[in-house]
């Protein structure tokens, strides 16, 4: 899943992050970079915003802002707009300066804002540009700390939204470009060791007791989630001394009213210095600073299509069966039984029909409808038992709760898995770990082991070592084909060989990815829950037809079918495209020509209008049709997706938001909402349909067509 959906929260301290397309260069010289600060204190009294914080750079810019109003989007808007029309203006370019969404954090703890502010100034200095932060004049350091005059940074109001002061903010920042920055080895530290010299350095004259203090910072640690495994490894501890270590500083804490003032001093200074931009393994730190320790579970519904045509038709239980796609092609569900056999997943049918004649195997046409629905009634189950949830496909979620909430979570997630199936019908799969790769392997386990009864927790466990010594590197979460070549190279053949390796090597050789699964694998959480529904960067439709098409006519309504469908996607998420690609391709199996051709055509605006793309569509196909051939297959990618509230508009080019076209959009799209698809659909579709997909054995749609709906004699 790409990049998370904005949460629609336009009022309060943002951290702006806004990059041109295509990497383009935002700033070829000084002039434009005063142009563009004056767009920018020209919006910020336009819309009442306060500015604390910002950087120019090559490609991008930062802002630290405070809204007072909810006009965020607005103001983004406008200063983009405002800028990337001078630019084109004065460097004869036409098109789109700034990339599709501008990136927004909500800030709503000290310690984040402290961070924000801090990485705006010096990222300069992160970025090599300067050796010192003072010498770079396009940010916002000079203003802090050398009083400079600036009519656009609001530096009191600054001051006053932190509870440390002035003082200890400008010593705050000067510390960091010591110990991150200099030439000393502090870098290379761990996390605990960084923490450590700060405690040691800050707080060694007022807490002479060494004992205390490494006490007081695995207290810290503890209820920071760092993982215990380290925490014991750094400290020499074993795990009965930590626990009682942490009773004894809670208990401190609440009776000594001087241990309680040492502590919450050390964790204010902890708390800023955490590293939110220096990797992703500290992100979930930053995001959480309050939050009690949380777990993942994955929850993942077995043989998911074959379950859903279980549900209605009984006959099918114990019985191989297996579900076709679209177009009768390729095997995309399995029963157990099945897999048994031996018939791998994505196999062309074909190919095995002496197996389905031998051990008389089921097959059943896809029925995405019901399918969808019955996904629908899963997660809602789901949702009604956990609040933090991510839908991840159609057949799985994540969830994260408080670890401390469950006294039994094995309990928890048995409770879930007998409910779903009771409610649904669907069995269900539940892994439990202390990050989501560790979650996703867990599940793994769960369906392969009967005796787990399609539950397991790997929290806890003494033999988790032993477990990951049997789950093969491919087998891991977010590892494909090539990464899975260059580990196996390296002779990491399995789960406990990549969490074993050297970290300086991991950093060197894996890159942000390859590091993220490695302190996922050794319980840090580095991937976060994504609870919003992600727009798609591109927008394909593509079908296999029933029989062979060969005359221009019907592969044009097939063509506009598949626009059409895009079109309803791409408004569904907001979106506007600049891009339409067609292709069509014979069948590769067949004697005769083989032909597969491919055509590309940007769009004279933005739009989501299924008559525009449906146009530029017919005018694509008319190049790469051939005469003479039979098509198997076509299909349409829309791309160059932007949303349509960062629409930047031309003086030469009217817009496709808020036109007629635009409202009759939404009126047809309603009307196939209520009443069912292609209740309305252009005449360009056609209506024998002659593409239409072979599914001869395709089931009913039980829970969404009144028709289908199945009755009980008596």
């Amino acid at each position: 899943m790409g990049r998370s959906r904005r949460i629609n929260i336009e009022k309060g301290i943002f951290h702006i992050v806004s990059k041109s397309v295509e990497e383009t260069k935002l700033f070829n010289n000084d002039e434009e970079k005063k142009y563009f600060m004056t767009f920018l204190e020209q919006e910020k009294y336009k819309f009442k915003i306060n500015i604390y914080a910002y950087c120019l750079m090559s490609n991008h810019y930062h802002l630290l802002i405070k809204t007072n109003e909810p006009n965020l989007s607005d103001f983004i808007k406008n200063l983009n707009y405002r800028y990337a029309q001078f630019y084109n203006y004065k460097n004869f370019r036409r098109g789109h300066l700034f990339m599709d969404r501008f990136k927004s954090f909500f800030i709503d703890k000290e310690g984040y804002l402290l961070n924000v502010s801090r990485y705006i100034h010096l990222n300069p200095l992160e970025a090599n540009i300067v050796q010192k932060p003072e010498n770079y004049k396009w940010n916002s350091y000079n203003v802090y700390f050398y009083d400079l005059k600036n009519n656009i940074i609001d530096k009191n109001e600054f001051y006053e939204l932190l509870s440390i002061g002035k003082e200890y903010y400008i010593e705050y920042v000067n510390d960091f470009i010591n110990l991150y920055y200099s030439d000393n080895d502090f870098t290379n530290d761990n996390f605990i060791s960084k923490n450590n010299k700060l405690i040691d350095h800050y707080f060694s004259d007022k807490i002479p007791d060494k004992k205390l203090l490494r006490d007081l910072m695995i207290y810290y640690l503890i209820n920071r989630n760092y993982p215990l495994a380290e925490i014991i490894s750094y400290f020499n501890v074993s795990k009965a001394q930590t626990y009682r270590i942490f009773q004894k500083i809670e208990l401190m804490i609440k009776k000594n009213s001087e241990i309680t003032k040492f502590y919450n001093e050390i964790e204010k200074r902890l708390l800023i210095y955490q590293e939110w931009d220096k990797g992703a393994w500290h992100q979930s730190l930053i995001l959480g600073e309050y939050m009690k320790r949380r777990v993942f579970a994955l929850v993942d519904c077995d043989n998911f299509y074959v379950s859903c045509e279980r549900v209605f038709n009984p006959k099918l239980r114990g019985k191989p069966t297996v579900v076709l796609s679209n177009n009768d092609g390729c095997i995309i569900s399995r029963s157990n039984e099945v897999k048994e056999i031996g018939i791998p997943m994505g196999a062309p049918i074909f190919k095995y029909e002496d197996y389905v004649k031998k051990y008389n195997i089921e097959v059943l046409s896809s029925n995405f409808t019901l399918y969808g629905d019955m996904s629908r009634r899963v997660m809602e189950i789901l949702e009604s038992m956990c609040t933090d949830i991510e839908i991840y496909s159609i057949d799985e979620a994540f969830l994260s709760f408080d670890y401390y909430n469950y006294h039994n979570i094995d309990d928890y997630i048995k409770n879930i898995r007998e409910k779903v199936l009771k409610w649904t019908g669907i069995p269900i799969s539940i892994g439990v770990g202390e990050t989501k790769t560790l979650a996703k392997i867990a599940t793994k386990i769960a369906k392969k082991r009967k005796e787990l009864k399609g539950t397991f927790n790997i929290i806890g466990k003494d033999d988790v070592d032993e477990i990951l010594k049997k789950i093969e590197i491919r087998d891991i979460w977010g590892v494909g084909e090539r990464f899975e070549e260059f580990l196996k190279k390296n002779d990491v053949l399995t789960a406990y060989d990549y969490k074993y390796l050297p970290f300086d090597w991991v950093k060197k050789h894996l890159k942000t990815p390859g590091l993220r699964i490695f302190l996922e694998l050794n319980g840090t959480p580095c991937i976060e829950m994504e609870f919003y529904e992600k727009p798609k960067k591109t927008i394909c439709t593509s079908r296999s037809f029933g029989k062979d098409l060969e005359d221009f006519k019907d592969l044009k309504e097939a063509i506009s079918t598949f626009i059409t469908i895009s079109s309803e996607k791409l408004r569904k998420q907001k979106s506007l495209a600049n891009i339409l690609s067609v292709f069509v391709m014979t069948n590769p199996f067949k004697e005769g020509e083989k032909y597969y051709k491919m055509s590309t055509a940007y769009l004279d605006r933005p739009t989501a209008s299924t008559s525009e793309l449906i146009e530029k569509g017919v005018e694509i196909l008319k190049k790469i049709y051939k005469n003479g051939l039979l098509y198997k297959k076509a299909g349409v990618i829309i791309s160059g997706l932007i949303d349509e509230s960062e629409l930047e508009l031309s003086f030469f080019l009217s817009s496709y938001k808020d036109s007629k076209e635009e409202n009759l959009m939404k009126a047809i799209d309603l009307i196939n909402k209520k009443l069912g698809r292609d209740s309305i659909f252009p005449m360009a579709n056609g209506i024998d349909k002659p593409y239409k997909m072979r599914q001869l054995k395709r089931s009913k749609n039980y829970t969404t067509r009144w028709e289908d709906i199945l009755t009980v004699k008596s």
